[in-house]
């Protein structure tokens, strides 16, 4: 089997699972300590760092406006982020990004320009941008938020020109190897001195500008991007535009927020065992072996040759060795590429139970090259497989009729496609908080021991 050998951190915060339901690239709750940054050349203070944030004033105010953007004031704040809009506009939004993040461009291309035209234009809000780029999954997101400072510091009407083309291109250089000569490119055509603009931006000189950035939104609770903080009130997701103008009309008139509503178990802990549901975890999933144990995620497509010798000789062996043993808690999630009936049928069978999906599951790939075969009525075996391992066909096939389980089948595959799975069998291995994760993609059982041995040492 082709193993995927790329080892990051996973950012399965304790919102992704809501951050994914709301359209929005997750995060953990605190920040990975970087690199030390490089060590940038001595010069005089920039726009983004010339004023401290420690400053007994608000960081976040706004200092005078040093030029237009569409219209609009533009300039930086106390504490040097740039803003876009009336410095004394009765609403403040700030904006935690990540230029790769594809509901930050999803929200930039489609919501953002409605809440420029009838709220920054006219005066009524004023927005700040700061950065929260997600390296762990998005490599080019630290370059990109280097580009857009670089930018802020030949003028605020700078670095919002550089926002808006490193958003409405972000298709061309987030998966580009190196994409530094493209934001030359972009410097170039938005009126930069590119000689300034590269000296900048291959000095990292604003890496602990964008790490102060990242620490402020996880102060806040802010665990996903994009996310909002309008005058107290967060907005976490790439909602549309109703939502934000329901927010703002409602900052205008009342000024303290309304006190936040408490996370469900499903948001806190997606993966944590249900107590009220054995052999579950709070968001639905299927899981085995002992609660508080690191987990083993194992996302599975029913209707590969490479999963059916996964789930006949590699899983077994794994669940041996480290479900058994108590090392591992086992999470199932679906992949329904090519087998997306049964993938319901298996999470209908899941509704009476961890065992009879345990069981379904065995009989799945049992019978693969019977319900695979050409003109093979799927539902009709399906519910044949069901009655044979002594299920309630009633509801089972209640469950598949009315496609009761397809909930949590796309919750998974949105899920999958956001984690960048692509092929399966497909693991991860996660800490019980989710800070500390390792891809193991997909790989013989040989090489996942090894992966999973050394992953385990690191946790002691």
């Amino acid at each position: 089997m082709k193993r995927v050998n790329r080892k990051i951190l996973l950012v399965i915060g304790v919102l992704l699972i809501a951050a994914l339901v709301m359209g929005a690239c997750g995060k953990k709750a605190t920040p990975t300590k970087a690199p030390t940054p490089t060590q940038a050349p001595t010069a005089a203070p920039t726009p983004s760092t010339a004023q401290s944030s420690t400053s007994s004033e608000d960081p976040d105010a706004a200092q005078k406006p040093t030029g237009k953007f569409e219209g609009a004031p533009v300039g930086f704040t106390k504490g040097g982020d740039p803003y876009w809009g009336k410095p004394d506009a009765p609403v403040t939004i700030i904006e935690y990004s990540d230029y790769q993040c594809p509901f930050c461009g999803r929200h930039e291309s489609q919501t953002a320009p409605k809440i420029q035209e009838q709220y920054i234009k006219t005066g009524v809000a004023r927005l700040i941008f700061k950065d929260m780029p997600l390296t762990q999954i998005h490599p080019n997101a630290m370059n990109a938020a280097e580009a857009a400072n670089c930018a802020a510091d030949q003028g605020a009407d700078k670095f919002w020109a550089m926002n808006r083309k490193l958003f409405s291109s972000q298709q061309e250089w987030s998966r580009q190897k190196d994409p530094s000569a493209t934001f030359e490119k972009y410097a170039k055509e938005i009126g930069l001195d590119t000689n300034k603009f590269e000296k900048c931006y291959k000095s990292k000189a604003h890496q602990n500008d964008i790490m102060k950035d990242e620490k402020e939104a996880a102060s806040r609770g802010l665990n996903g991007t994009p996310s909002f903080w309008i005058n107290g009130r967060i907005v976490s997701g790439a909602y549309p535009f109703s939502k934000f103008q329901s927010v703002i009309e409602d900052a205008k008139v009342h000024p303290t927020p309304q006190p936040t509503p408490t996370l469900t178990n499903a948001q806190r802990d997606p993966y944590g065992v249900d107590p009220d549901k054995p052999g579950f975890t709070y968001d639905g999933s299927v899981t085995k072996g002992k609660p508080g144990a690191p987990m083993l995620l194992v996302i599975q497509d029913f209707g590969t040759k490479t999963d059916l010798e996964f789930a006949t000789k590699v899983l077994p062996e794994l669940e041996k060795k480290y479900v058994d043993t108590g090392k591992l808690r086992l999470v199932f999630n679906f992949y329904p590429a090519t087998a997306p009936k049964e993938a319901l049928a298996a999470e209908c069978a899941a509704q009476q139970g961890a065992d009879a999906f345990w069981k379904f599951y065995e009989k799945l790939f049992e019978k693969q090259s019977e319900w695979k075969a050409q003109g093979a009525d799927e539902y009709k075996l399906m519910k044949g497989y069901a009655k044979e391992i002594g299920l309630d066909t009633e509801k089972f096939n209640d469950c598949v009729d009315h496609a009761k389980g397809m909930d949590k089948v796309k919750l998974d595959y949105q899920r999958d496609q956001y984690l960048r799975v692509n092929n399966t069998p497909y693991l991860f291995v996660i800490s019980p908080d989710y800070r500390q994760g390792q891809r193991l993609g997909t790989a013989t059982l040989e090489e996942y021991e090894k992966e999973i041995d050394a992953w385990l040492a690191t946790q002691k």
